[in-house]
Order: structure tokens, then C-alpha cells, then sequence
């Protein structure tokens, strides 16, 4: 069982992690520093900064079918024969 010190651990290096990352290292003058804290958190736990058809899921934007449901749906479609 992971102990809450581990956690910690894996979510300071997680943070560590996105504060070197340089698009982010640019925005921060845009932020005051609790805001930028505050994203860098977010940032660390989701690594999305946002759910635009970019950075979100493909299949929730464009309603396209997964391989696996693809595979499945001619699989199905061959037994019906």
C-alpha cells in the first residue's frame, strides 16, 4: 500500500516536472504567483491544461469510433452472416 508520504513525493515530482516544461516556463508573467501555483497543480495532477478539440479526448470531439469498437463491430457484423 502507497503511504502518503510516497504520494507527496510523486506529486512534488510531478510538479517539479511541469514548472520545466517551457510553453509553461513563458506564461509565467501572466499569472500572479498563487495563480500560477494554482495552475502548476492542476497542471501536475491532469497534464491537460484545458479540453479543446487539441488537448481533449479525439473520440468525445469528433464522435469517431475507437479501434476496439471497430474491430468489434466487424466482428459482430460476421457473425450475423
Amino acid at each position: 500500500m502507497r503511504t502518503r508520504a510516497e504520494r507527496r513525493h510523486h506529486h512534488q515530482r510531478m510538479v517539479n516536472r511541469v514548472k520545466q516544461f517551457d510553453w509553461i516556463k513563458s506564461l509565467k508573467d501572466n499569472f500572479t504567483q498563487d495563480e500560477y501555483d494554482k495552475f502548476i497543480k492542476h497542471l501536475a495532477e491532469t497534464r491537460h491544461p484545458c479540453s479543446c478539440h487539441m488537448c481533449g479526448n479525439a473520440r468525445k470531439m469528433w464522435k469517431q469510433k475507437t479501434v476496439q469498437e471497430i474491430k468489434h463491430d466487424i466482428a459482430s457484423h460476421d457473425w450475423d452472416d
